[in-house]
């Protein structure tokens, strides 16, 4: 008993003889704050087109039916491509598109199409403002708008060479985007690559300074600006289809569409804790604060 007691005793005098000197000679921790940042530049594997059907016309009932029967058309091209068993029994007027995506298609369970709707319909009259030789006269107006997410661009490209030649639809908007789970791992990467560069980063600062040692207090991430859509260009796409149209007549090849890139990054700012390795750290370590995330 009396041995023991002596021993943690001895070893009490030899840390401090050895501990106090260092500890009051060795450099004190310094707090560093810098940022750290990453990107990865990664191809869109979405790509969200919406479709506008207009009419105009001095009878309502004509114009109405224009938009209805060209939507109905439209819809029975989308509607199996959004399946995932396409069905054999097809309408006349997506027979050859959706033949066509299933030959392309590397998993039945996954179809070409993600998600599919009617976004507006609108429908008015207003009275045409009478000249020299006419009266004035009531003229309608009806549109509707259909939106899709593809999964598959070969499909994509056929509907775009399809719609290039039917009347009254027009292509509104084209967006380009990766899917959400493929944004949350590549956004999980970007922000590890972002902590290693901001931990470089102190490396390099304090390394000249005989300190070895680094552990983060706080962290912030920045405000992500990148919405993960890229918008396409319409009217360079219409000016594509319209001369495949002109050339091919009506067996104008699909498109080929190449997807945009998009930009994912992560950008955070951080204060970090510094010190040498020794005795020194063995007594400061109570010290040093635990890392706080905040997102």
């Amino acid at each position: 008993m009396i041995a023991s007691s002596w021993l943690k005793q001895s070893i009490i005098t030899v840390l401090c003889v050895l501990g106090i000197p260092s500890y009051l000679s060795a450099p004190k921790p310094i707090a560093v704050s810098l940022e750290g940042k990453s990107s990865i530049t990664v191809p869109a594997n979405r790509a969200i087109i919406s479709l506008r059907i207009y009419s105009e016309g001095p009878k309502q009932d004509k114009v109405a039916d224009d938009v209805r029967k060209t939507a109905e058309d439209i819809l029975a091209t989308l509607r199996p491509l959004a399946q995932v068993a396409v069905s054999t029994q097809q309408h006349p007027s997506s027979q050859n598109l959706t033949n066509n995506a299933t030959t392309t298609r590397i998993d039945p369970d996954e179809p070409a199409i993600v998600d599919l709707s009617v976004t507006s319909f609108r429908s008015y009259s207003y009275r045409k403002p009478a000249s020299f030789l006419k009266s004035e006269t009531p003229k309608f107006e009806s549109s509707m708008e259909i939106e899709a997410e593809f999964r598959s661009f070969d499909a994509l490209g056929r509907l775009l060479a399809q719609v290039s030649k039917t009347p009254l639809v027009s292509v509104q908007t084209l967006k380009w985007k990766i899917d959400d789970i493929t944004k949350r791992q590549y956004l999980a990467k970007c922000r590890e690559q972002a902590m290693v560069d901001a931990l470089d980063k102190v490396h390099a600062y304090v390394r000249p300074l005989g300190m070895d040692k680094v552990r983060a207090i706080r962290v912030t991430e920045s405000y992500q600006r990148s919405s993960g859509i890229v918008m396409a260009d319409v009217m360079g796409e219409e000016m594509l289809m319209t001369m495949q149209h002109d050339e091919l007549g009506d067996s104008a090849e699909p498109l080929q569409l190449e997807p945009r890139t998009l930009v994912i990054s992560a950008d955070i700012e951080g204060e970090f804790c510094a010190w040498k390795t020794g005795l020194e750290a063995w007594f400061r370590r109570g010290g040093v604060s635990p890392i706080r995330v905040q997102a």
